[in-house]
């Protein structure tokens, strides 16, 4: 009986967590919702530079890295692709893109700024409506709040044998040098919108690199290429954002070798 009460009690506290997850996903959802449509018609403002700069950082990775893995008529998926920067590039390359993301007001930017040429859908990271096994290629650039394992359990689902998945996110070491010179809470980072307020959203996840990669590798993707990126001579000196220099002096090192992004191309077996 004492061990019969044990299950019982093992079973009702696994339902706990259960839910207590699913409501933690529920509230992401509609953070990411809020903030993210908020501030889509102001994202390319001139204050968000060290969005700028990450861009530039991510986009010669991409063209470095990527060019000779992927083909003409590829089906990639852009998961969190905002305004579409990334699923235009690989459209060009002819790339069947799919340019998803959680906000309405992003993608009524992307559509309004790149037209008709890619597939759009808004959708949850955490929940994708997608056959098991449809893209060769996926990609989650700075999507770091919520890169969660629900979001790797359904892009490795997602993606077709030998496909593969793209992460770009701030390392630790960048967030945590940035926090005192951004002057917001330690979590917390802020983008402005069309009308100039500020509008907040959490570091909800921020690994360093090698957590990242043991992220991946727990879903069973095997890592290809394992990096941090740098700004180097990708940005020109003018260009350089004030958080970004800040963080240099932070860490006592040129602003052209801070580690700004952490970036990583995975494989399904």
């Amino acid at each position: 009986m004492a061990e019969v009460k044990k299950c019982l009690l093992r079973g009702k506290e696994r339902e706990m967590i259960e839910k207590a997850k699913e409501q933690t996903v529920r509230e992401i959802e509609k953070e990411a919702m809020r903030c993210y449509n908020q501030v889509a018609e102001g994202y390319e403002m001139p204050t968000h530079e060290t969005v700028r700069n990450f861009e530039a950082v991510t986009s010669a990775f991409l063209k470095k890295e990527l060019l000779g893995r992927t083909k003409p008529g590829d089906l990639i998926l852009d998961l969190g692709g905002g305004r579409g920067y990334v699923a235009e590039q690989f459209e060009r390359l002819g790339g069947i893109v799919t340019l998803g993301d959680i906000s309405k007001g992003m993608l009524k930017c992307a559509m309004r700024e790149i037209g008709s040429s890619l597939n759009y859908a808004l959708l949850s990271a955490f929940e994708l409506p997608f056959k098991d096994e449809t893209f060769d290629l996926v990609l989650t650039l700075l999507c770091g709040a919520y890169l969660r394992s629900e979001t790797v359990a359904e892009v490795y689902r997602v993606l077709k044998p030998r496909g593969l998945y793209v992460v770009t996110e701030t390392p630790k070491e960048w967030t945590e040098a940035s926090q005192s010179q951004r002057n917001v809470q330690p979590d917390k980072i802020w983008f402005k919108d069309a009308e100039g307020s500020v509008v907040f959203l959490p570091f909800r996840y921020v690994y360093y690199l090698e957590e990242l990669a043991s992220l991946l590798s727990k879903f069973g993707f095997e890592v290809i290429i394992k990096e941090t990126l740098r700004p180097g001579n990708l940005i020109p000196p003018e260009s350089i954002s004030t958080v970004n220099k800040n963080v240099a002096k932070t860490l006592g090192m040129p602003v052209q070798d801070i580690p700004m992004l952490s970036a990583l191309v995975v494989s399904k077996p």
